[in-house]
Parts: C-alpha cells; sequence; structure tokens
C-alpha cells in the first residue's frame, strides 16, 4: 500500500487520509485532523538574504534565494573560485533554507515573476568581483539595483542594511521558518 500524498504549503504540510484531512507543522510528526483541504492556489514568490555557514572556522556566506514559500527555489551568489577570484555561483532547485549550513534568512520582497526576471537579470549582471570582493558586498549592490527597478521597497533595503550589520556582528538567533522572519518597516525600534 503506498503513503499517502503530503502537499507542503508554507510552513505546514497536509495530506488527506481515508477521506479525512490532516496538517502538521514542518519539522513536527504530529498531525491535527482538520476541516477543510488546503488552498489550491501556489504559494508567493519570495526573495530572500540567506546567510549560511559553509564550513566550521570560515566566514559565512551570504546568497540571495528566490523561491515559492516552502519550496526549492534559485541560488544567486558570489563565490571564490580554487584561485581566490570571486565569481557567480548560481544554482537551481535548491532548498536553502533545509541545509546543514543554513544560519538565517530576511524576506526582501515577494516579487511577481515580472520583477522575478528583473532579479535573476542583476544577480547576472552585477560583476561578482564588485562587491569589495566578498559575498555580502556583492548582494549589497544587487540589492541596491532592485531598489532602483522598486522591487524592493526602501524601507526594506534599509532593514536590510541593518539587518547585514546585525548578523556581521552575530546578534541573531538561527530560523527556519518563513513566518518569523517577515520585517515590514525600516523603522528604528
Amino acid at each position: 500500500m503506498s503513503s499517502p500524498e503530503i502537499r507542503t504549503i508554507q510552513n505546514r504540510q497536509f495530506s488527506n487520509f481515508k477521506g479525512k484531512n490532516w496538517t502538521r507543522r514542518m519539522g513536527t510528526t504530529e498531525w491535527r485532523e482538520v476541516d477543510n483541504p488546503p488552498p489550491t492556489r501556489p504559494p508567493p514568490l519570495k526573495l530572500l538574504i540567506v546567510h549560511t555557514e559553509p564550513f566550521k572556522d570560515q566566514p559565512y556566506h551570504w546568497s540571495l534565494f528566490l523561491a515559492h514559500e516552502g519550496q526549492p527555489g534559485a541560488v544567486f551568489q558570489a563565490k571564490r573560485d580554487k584561485d581566490g577570484k570571486m565569481q557567480h555561483a548560481h544554482e537551481s532547485n535548491i532548498d536553502l533554507l533545509n541545509t546543514p549550513s543554513y544560519r538565517d534568512a530576511f524576506i526582501v520582497a515577494e516579487p511577481t515573476e515580472q520583477q522575478a526576471e528583473r532579479v535573476r537579470y542583476w544577480a547576472n549582471h552585477v560583476a561578482s568581483n564588485s562587491g569589495g570582493y566578498s559575498s555580502r558586498g556583492w548582494i549589497r549592490l544587487v540589492i541596491g539595483s532592485l531598489v532602483m527597478d522598486k522591487i524592493i521597497a526602501d524601507s526594506r533595503w534599509v532593514c536590510s542594511v541593518r539587518y547585514m550589520h546585525m548578523c556581521a556582528a552575530d546578534h541573531l538567533k538561527s530560523w527556519r521558518s518563513w513566518d518569523a522572519i517577515v520585517v515590514t518597516s525600516g523603522k528604528e525600534g
């Protein structure tokens, strides 16, 4: 007998077993019965700054992650090659938020499909070595371009720069939940 299909939407999993609808939070094992099936529309597209720790005693790495909420997506990044030069190292179909090196993330935009094309454009057209020779510097340049294109709101840009400095100072806890990392204002507080 085959296992029932499990659908992931945002940070929840849904299944139908013996005519009843069930749900559970990602990362948990206990299922709870619900009256209605999950919504059928696709989850929203998100653009995140992601902070990873590739190896112990190595500097943290910064990348941009473009994905439908709760699904694998595209990683845009600049990394050092074997000669120490910064190069684009983009990857697709990656579940970056569930990798062992994941540290934390910050949602900077919920782009439309058309705006996602601009994200891809800037990620490929900002020179990989133009960010002060670091992944964080490269991301700041890409995000600056996305702010000029009005894909990222100015208030989120302020927050993302503030966030980068906070992370660099190692003041944030690790998050794995999408809904825990939304920031809506650039105000200090």
